[in-house]
């Protein structure tokens, strides 16, 4: 097994601000790279920038509330990201209208669709 599997709780304030909570688990190669790549990490600010990179990546403007590691050492458990965070003007409201992205997280898709 290898790949990354999210999940979400997350709402969208009537101001177009979007919050939540996101869990990231990595198995396989995923979970070794993101360990091996933590093992220069010094503080906890390190540790979470790669949740920062993702997120920088998918919104413009945020603020993580919460970060948690887990299984950094234990590889025979999953590597896992527990972060919260908070996006304003994530949605745009046109008239009538909610504009929002549908993918919140995360840039790549799968060629299959």
């Amino acid at each position: 097994m290898n790949g990354i599997q999210r999940s979400g709780k997350l709402t969208i304030d009537r101001d177009g601000t979007l919050r939540g909570e996101v869990r990231g688990v990595r198995v396989g190669d995923t979970a070794r790279a993101q360990r091996e790549a933590l093992r220069s990490a010094t503080s906890d600010s390190q540790k979470i920038y790669p949740i920062e990179e993702l997120l920088g990546a998918s919104i413009t403007n945020y603020h993580i509330t919460k970060a948690q590691v887990s299984n950094v050492q234990r590889t025979d458990q999953p590597f896992a990201y527990t972060y919260g965070f908070e996006a304003g003007n994530y949605a745009k409201v046109t008239g009538d209208l909610l504009l929002v992205r549908p993918r919140i997280v995360g840039t790549h898709s799968s060629a299959l669709l």
